[in-house]
């Protein structure tokens, strides 16, 4: 691990780990979706990228004596996967 790696919180697999495409990744990816996680993975045209995860936290507001949820910050990830440069292959 470099040293830019650790202030970007970049970690590297092991050697051992075989790399996988760009389509099984982008796969494994998109099968985390789901009902109960507080974040979406899509696909990322519109941004320019392979892949847009986003994750959004919501912050109760209060009215009068209902409390309704918005949300409040959105964090997004944008994903580029470049099959030719692989990350395991260092």
């Amino acid at each position: 691990m470099g040293f830019f790696d650790r202030l970007t919180g970049t970690e590297h697999p092991d050697r051992a780990t075989a790399p996988r495409s760009a389509q099984e990744v982008r796969a494994a990816l998109l099968a985390l979706n789901g009902p109960d996680v507080p974040f979406v993975v899509r696909g990322g045209d519109a941004e320019g990228a392979d892949l847009v995860a986003e994750w959004r936290i919501s912050d109760p507001a209060w009215h009068t004596f209902f409390v309704r949820t918005q949300v409040s910050r959105v964090t997004q990830f944008r994903m580029r996967l470049v099959p030719a440069s692989r990350a395991g292959s260092r």
